[in-house]
């Protein structure tokens, strides 16, 4: 019940932060967190939303949704509050996410009472998102993307997956962009780019809070330009530093490919590339 209580003021509102991986989704979900009025959950990434979403499309859009709704055996609105539950408590911990919120209060008590969203990365196809809505009819999406080059680069460099081939780094981005591209014209969601987080990120801050209808902060737009963020394993995250600055320092990462791999990435990636409007400078 107190756990109920806590999260009542922003439990209906959800912000569901959607990109591919090695996007800059990390360092945009902290900076939301920075927010006052926004709860970026903790951990954040929550894939087992899409399958949720996916349920609860079955009953609200499927084709055999009356089907779905009769064997289901309880009323749907019933069901639906049980999916709200389990997609934050999956995000947030069980009891509505008590443990985390207690946490936060106590980190900062007149921070937490301003929260009018909760926030977590996933990965919802279009089926899935419309579920989601469904269940959070206030839910807002907040899609990012990044040019292909620097995501393909980044994998390349990511210990999870570097052993992989280059052929299937660049597949990888090119079918994420793919899934997601709904997004580009869903009502819901606001799409904008990494590459101007890092040039203008008081502006793209602006934008978002414009889409979530909250007051602009600086917050967030400083928790950008001073945080280079590293969700490599083997780089830590750099504080008090000039984001804008470093990155531009820095050589283009396709120079470092062979002329077999920049053919392979436009091959696989040039059609994607242009439909998010990204240029390929060889």
């Amino acid at each position: 019940m107190l756990g109920a209580i806590l999260c009542s003021r922003f439990y209906h509102r959800p912000v569901f932060l959607v990109g591919a991986g090695r996007s800059g989704t990390v360092a945009l979900f902290r900076a939301l967190g920075a927010h006052p009025e926004v709860f970026s959950i903790p951990g954040g990434e929550i894939p087992i939303l899409m399958s949720i979403g996916r349920a609860a499309y079955l009953l609200e859009h499927g084709e055999e949704k009356e089907y779905f709704l009769e064997q289901t055996k309880v009323p749907k609105q019933y069901f639906y509050s049980k999916l709200k539950r389990i997609c934050f408590e999956s995000s947030a911990g069980p009891y509505y996410g008590y443990r985390t919120l207690i946490k936060a209060i106590m980190k900062s008590p007149s921070a937490y009472l301003g929260k009018r969203y909760w926030c977590v990365k996933t990965f919802p196809g279009q089926e899935a998102a419309l579920g989601l809505l469904s269940l959070y009819p206030q839910a807002k999406f907040v899609y990012l993307v990044r040019s292909g080059i620097n995501v393909v680069h980044s994998r390349t460099k990511f210990q999870h997956f570097r052993d992989r081939e280059f052929a299937e780094h660049c597949q990888s981005w090119s079918s994420a962009a793919e899934r997601f591209e709904y997004l580009q014209n869903f009502e819901a969601a606001v799409l904008v780019q990494q590459e101007e987080l890092v040039d203008v990120p008081e502006r793209i801050i602006r934008k978002i809070c414009a889409h979530l209808d909250i007051a602009s902060d600086v917050g967030p737009a400083k928790f950008l330009k001073n945080t280079l963020v590293h969700s490599l394993s083997d780089e830590e995250t750099r504080e008090s530093v000039d984001v804008k600055k470093i990155m531009d320092s820095r050589a283009p990462v396709h120079e470092t490919w062979t002329k077999e791999q920049q053919k392979i990435f436009k091959d696989i990636c040039g059609k994607t590339m242009e439909k998010l409007k990204y240029e390929i400078p060889f």
